[in-house]
């Protein structure tokens, strides 16, 4: 087991991992992922790292990619989890960024072709070791 100093001022504990169940709501509905935690036993401080935070948020967006809702809350989900601006996703589908909030604040309806662009570079990310998308290479190219 790897044991780190607890950083809580004046705390002495060693942060333990520990399985932990990260819960989230999305788009009306609620996510339960399987994750790790870091917790000091001295003082009950719990850690996620940004790595493990970073997976979770991803699978939760492969959910929404691959069963929805379709909303804009969804959408700007999946956008976050992939570390995307509103301009990068802008850029890639050729619209004004004003677009994309106007998506995510669901003002305005968002197109099959966009859903199905996010959608795929999401579940592109979650299938590849190291998170990246082929697809997400070839648009950020395209629009470079």
């Amino acid at each position: 087991m790897d044991f780190e100093q607890c950083s809580r001022d004046g705390c002495e504990g060693r942060l333990e991992r520990r399985d932990y169940v990260a819960r989230r709501k999305v788009a009306g509905q609620r996510f339960e992922v399987p994750s790790e935690v870091l917790v000091c036993p001295e003082c009950g401080r719990e850690v996620i790292s940004y790595e493990e935070a970073h997976r979770v948020d991803l699978a939760i967006a492969g959910e929404l990619a691959s069963h929805g809702p379709l909303t804009g809350a969804a959408f700007r989900y999946m956008r976050r989890s992939l570390a995307l601006t509103g301009r990068q996703v802008a850029d890639m589908l050729r619209v004004v960024p004003e677009t994309i909030s106007r998506w995510e604040h669901e003002q305005q309806a968002i197109p099959a072709s966009a859903v199905l662009l996010l959608g795929t570079i999401v579940l592109e990310s979650l299938v590849d070791e190291d998170g990246r998308s082929e697809t997400l290479e070839r648009a950020t190219r395209l629009v470079a």
